[in-house]
């Protein structure tokens, strides 16, 4: 029994002998060179709330120290500094030495928010996108790339027959800018695999973005201070080859902002009825009431509206009779001016009807001035002899035979 117990002792010893080198080692590991440190060593520690580890602003010996490290703070460990530094934003480690500079932590703070300094100068930070893509940096753009791309858009345009003056359209540069912002979001795709087929676009995707205009422009015109007065412009003109028929309607207020604004409330084909006034008053009053599954007014206050806003059309004898509160288009009675006072209609007599002429029309240039009209003469065989001989391409603006 001595032997044993004593054997047992033994052995107990051995491994009270063996756990304490092991904790030793251990620790000697954890008490290591704080020198050689990794990241994920300092945030484990940090995570853990050690005592080992200090944050601490960084004392500057400069007079005027780079106000990046208003957010930023450097790390101790065991009373010693270490080669990296902890945002105050986003509580990120960064590898940071005395002697690389404040570049890196310059374009850390840019991506998280914590930047209190301007961009760098071979920075370029986007601000007019929202969400994340407002913080997305992106590079200098070579000119050779740049040539590049817009020698490709001259090749595509080229196919498709279109001229290079879509380049400096609305929708051109909001299609061109969707792209790119979806390229930067989610990497490079096949256009086949991202573009949808034009009947998948008319069946699915423009019912939602009509739906979704309307809504916008309900939610513009309820907020408008001017609510309900409104004022409407409105005209119509017909397709010679086809006899159909079209209808627009405008509408213009002061928005929310104190700013003049308008929408196009609709292109629609008219019925095929008389374009009498009534018929007209009728199908103006229908497009603000449409209709998939709201509109832009209660359909209870539309003939209020209507009835009390103003309406801009143009000299017909249809459109005068539409709405009381009527306004005559200028740009119509300034190009009907210029019309019956350049035309060779003799005063008195309207050679296409055979009846007298109105009293706005007594006035002809050709017999009341006879030498203004032979000069407008003049002026037009010249323009149309230039564009003839194909001289008109040299001259420094182009001329026109009529406006």
């Amino acid at each position: 029994m001595d032997r044993v117990e004593h054997i047992e002792d033994s052995d107990q010893e051995d491994d009270s002998t063996t756990d304490g080198s092991q904790n030793a080692s251990g620790q000697e590991a954890n008490n290591g060179n704080a020198a050689h440190l990794s990241k994920e060593d300092i945030q484990r520690l940090i995570s853990q709330n050690s005592s080992r580890v200090e944050v601490k602003e960084k004392e500057s010996r400069s007079k005027a120290p780079s106000a990046v490290w208003s957010s930023f703070k450097v790390i101790y460990v065991d009373g010693s500094i270490v080669n990296y530094v902890k945002c105050l934003k986003c509580c990120t480690i960064l590898k940071h030495q005395a002697l690389s500079g404040t570049s890196t932590l310059q374009r850390h703070g840019h991506v998280c928010g914590a930047a209190t300094t301007s961009t760098p100068k071979n920075i370029k930070v986007n601000t007019n996108d929202s969400g994340s893509l407002a913080k997305f940096l992106v590079k200098q753009i070579p000119n050779s790339q740049l040539q590049d791309l817009n020698d490709s858009i001259l090749v595509g345009l080229a196919r498709d027959l279109r001229p290079l003056g879509t380049t400096e359209r609305v929708g051109f540069k909001h299609i061109a800018q969707s792209l790119i912002d979806f390229g930067a979001k989610f990497g490079r795709h096949d256009v086949n695999d991202i573009i949808r087929h034009r009947t998948t676009l008319k069946k699915e995707n423009l019912p939602r973005v009509v739906e979704q205009i309307k809504s916008k422009i309900k939610s513009y015109l309820d907020a408008a201070p001017q609510n309900p007065a409104f004022a409407f412009t409105t005209d119509m003109w017909s397709d010679k080859y086809t006899q159909r028929h079209f209808l627009s309607l405008t509408i213009h207020y002061i928005n929310a902002d104190w700013k003049l604004a308008h929408h196009l409330l609709a292109v629609d084909e008219f019925p095929d009825q008389r374009k009498t006034a009534d018929n007209i008053r009728e199908e103006c009053a229908r497009i603000p009431k449409e209709v998939c599954e709201r509109s832009f007014f209660d359909i209870d206050n539309v003939s209020f509206i209507m009835t009390n806003s103003w309406m801009v059309t143009d000299g017909g004898s249809n459109m005068q009779k539409v709405f009381e509160n009527r306004l005559a288009c200028q740009c119509h009675k300034l190009n009907l001016a210029i019309h019956w006072l350049f035309n060779d209609t003799k005063a008195g007599v309207d050679t296409e009807r055979g009846k007298p002429n109105c009293a706005k029309k007594l006035f002809a240039l050709s017999t009341q001035c006879p030498k203004i009209k032979g000069a407008l003469h003049g002026v037009k065989d010249v323009v149309g002899y230039f564009k003839r001989a194909g001289l008109n391409s040299k001259l420094p603006y182009s001329l026109k035979q009529d406006v």
